[in-house]
């Protein structure tokens, strides 16, 4: 009876959990995970969105009261009464939404914040003086700010040419050709629009200011939100909106060097959120021959190094003073800002010409997030920054003494798609020995529709380079962090099966049931999505990596880029050939386990890179190791948590391979 039911059992499990059954597991649980960097994007994405809507909303409100306040009360009386109370209702707004900030975030400190509030209603509803009203506008505003909620600055300095061109296509027909308010469109329009050649207006106002009001608009006005506008347009006109006053002017020719670098130097966020009266009283200096026409007209000559490693200074800066505050949140916040905004978008550019430095430039910069993470000592980080920034100063000598010459685009874009295409070719290759090896050609069609699949949409997702560039780099880490942990899993499953099936009893099943079932719609289906997914994953780090060189190039060598990603696809695809070629002259079985201990190489490779680019993103913790050795060619870096990682996948393929040798001689002894 009890070997009958053994019977019984194993009849079952042979049925249920043949390797079809593995297979379309493992297609469907794959799916499953690589659509969880897609889904937690989108909800990441809509809760960024209603945070830095309600922010900017807030930040808008007390802008609006700062401003508008004197066309509703001068000498102590009101002189609208339609502006006095929506001067009371944008108070009443603005506290609204900041009680609905703190309590989505968790904010710390309300007490105060509610105090400010408190204040400015009483400015209002005494109808004090407006430098009193503005004043406590701007308090409340400055500690919304701080709390880090939304960018205050653009990642690169804008370009004023190209914002004159979005003013004149967008806001000349109100606001007038030059600035004064008196556009065609501007006729029976009520309130009337900005005067941005008004001194005392001007003098309240900022690039972020207008930046938040082209995105919001204003409420009850004709003054609308323009979300056909990319940030980075916002930006440029911004920044030109705020330079119109002084457009008659030219910088002042009477300062020496000495004054010049001072406007050169001024951190670009301060350019962004100061007003004209703030930047007059932090720059423009007696001892100085500085003019605020010197200051709002600047923008960086041709050639001048405008590399986001001066963002990662500003930022370990701004973290380093946030710790000292107590503010250790937002000092995190910064010091990832710092990796993300500033080193990233220029990573790969460094690591083609120094790799070694890039491991450095990581390693300190994760030591500042590591220290402001345990809570150290304040001179323990602020070490760390000064080390930090002397390891960037290097980086950014070594840029701006870079020339990137049509032979040097070439050899960066076709080497990014050697090291990339290699990778997926490996896997491509070995799941079509297998279909070859029973004949199934329907399926191999189906493997090859999946990786061309994946090219078209690495090709489509080139022309949609400023959206990727939009979702902001700790999305994109999250994508290829995850992206590359799906992979692993697939590698792992594909590099067990290849090895359990070197074994001939194995072989000798599979080749009998595969002569005779075939290949089903669902295997054929999991065959081209598996192929897909580590196709599309090199497809996408590759774009990310020729967007940010194509920014970098001048025209006329950017031809370079497309000659080496073209002649590296031929040179990837002749590769692909011969090693097919190749393939079937080596015995099936030793090519499986060749193949077999190479995918569960990259596997481990992976497992590393896809921990290491969720580190980056700060979305898990940093735990550095005793070492600093780095090897990021195997995926190998100094943190527990990559270490562990990578510890896992040798074990678990370890115990895989193991439990199929068992599984071997077992079924060869009975």
């Amino acid at each position: 009876m009890r070997d009958a039911c053994e019977r019984q059992m194993k009849g079952f499990v042979s049925k249920t959990m043949n390797s079809k059954t593995y297979f379309l597991f493992i297609v469907l649980f794959a799916i499953w995970l690589s659509l969880l960097p897609v889904s937690a994007l989108k909800a990441q994405q809509a809760d960024t969105v209603s945070i830095e809507e309600k922010t900017r909303t807030l930040i808008n409100l007390l802008d609006y009261i700062g401003k508008d306040y004197p066309q509703a009360v001068t000498s102590g009386r009101v002189i609208n009464d339609f502006e006095f109370r929506e001067m009371k209702e944008f108070q009443e707004d603005a506290l609204a939404y900041y009680q609905q900030l703190a309590d989505a975030r968790s904010i710390e400190d309300t007490a105060s914040a509610l105090t400010l509030f408190s204040k400015l209603r009483e400015k209002i509803l005494q109808k004090a003086d407006e430098d009193e009203v503005a004043d406590a506008a701007n308090k409340i505003r400055k500690k919304v700010l701080n709390l880090g909620l939304i960018d205050i600055a653009p990642q690169k300095w804008p370009d004023m040419t190209a914002g004159k061109e979005v003013y004149r296509a967008k806001c000349a027909s109100c606001h007038g050709k030059n600035g004064s308010g008196e556009g065609p469109a501007s006729q029976g329009l009520e309130p009337p629009p900005s005067n941005f050649l008004n001194e005392k207006l001007m003098g309240l106002s900022s690039p972020f200011k207008s930046y938040n009001v082209a995105r919001l608009g204003i409420p009850e006005t004709s003054m609308r939100a323009f979300d056909e506008l990319s940030d980075e347009d916002v930006w440029d006109v911004a920044f030109y909106i705020n330079s119109l006053q002084f457009r008659q002017e030219k910088m002042n020719p009477k300062i020496d060097e000495a004054d010049r670098k001072i406007v050169k130097d001024i951190p670009l966020e301060d350019y962004a959120t100061l007003s004209n009266n703030q930047l007059k009283n932090k720059y423009v200096a007696k001892d100085n021959d500085i003019t605020l026409a010197d200051i709002r007209l600047y923008e960086p000559a041709e050639g001048e190094s405008t590399s986001p490693l001066a963002v990662s200074k500003e930022q370990l800066q701004k973290a380093l003073a946030l710790y000292k505050d107590d503010k250790r949140e937002e000092a995190a916040g910064a010091a990832l800002s710092a990796y993300l905004d500033g080193v990233e978008p220029v990573e790969k550019q460094i690591r083609a010409s120094e790799p070694a430095l890039v491991g450095e430039l990581e390693d300190k910069m994760m030591k500042v997030r590591s220290l402001i993470k345990n809570r150290e000592d304040g001179a323990k980080i602020e070490a760390a920054v000064a080390s930090a920034n002397t390891t960037i100063d290097k980086a950014n000598k070594m840029l701006n003494e870079q020339e990137y010459s049509f032979w040097f685009v070439l050899f960066l874009s076709g080497s990014i798609i050697l090291r990339e295409g290699l990778e997926a070719l490996l896997i491509v290759i070995a799941i079509l020995a297998v279909l070859r090896s029973v004949e199934a050609h329907l399926a191999r069609k189906w493997v090859h529709a999946g990786w061309a699949t994946a090219i078209v949409l690495g090709i489509v997702s080139w022309f949609f380079a400023d959206y990727l560039v939009s979702m902001g780099m700790k999305s994109i880490e999250m994508i290829e962090g995850i992206g590359a942990l799906v992979a692993v899993f697939i590698l792992v499953y594909i590099g067990f099966w290849l090895h359990n099936k070197t074994h001939a009893a194995n072989w000798k099943a599979f080749i009998d049931e595969k002569v005779k079932a075939k290949l089903n719609s669902n295997n054929m289906l999991g065959l081209a999505v598996v192929s897909f997914i580590v196709v599309f994953r090199e497809a996408f780090e590759t774009i990310l990596f020729l967007t940010s060189l194509n920014l970098e190039v001048a025209p006329a060598n950017k031809s370079g880029i497309g000659i080496g990603v073209g002649g590296a696809a031929i040179l990837v695809l002749a590769l692909g050939y011969v090693m097919t070629k190749y393939a079937r002259k080596i015995p099936i079985s030793k090519f499986f386990k060749i193949t077999s201990v190479a995918i569960s190489i990259l596997a481990v490779v992976l497992a590393g890179k896809g921990i290491h680019a969720l580190q980056e993103g700060g979305i898990i913790p940093i735990s550095s190791s005793l070492f600093s050795f780095r090897l990021s060619l195997i995926g190998f870096y100094p943190t527990l948590e990559t270490i562990a990682a990578q510890s896992l996948v040798i074990a678990l393929v370890i115990i895989l391979w193991n439990w199929s040798n068992r599984s071997a001689k077992a079924a060869s002894a009975s």
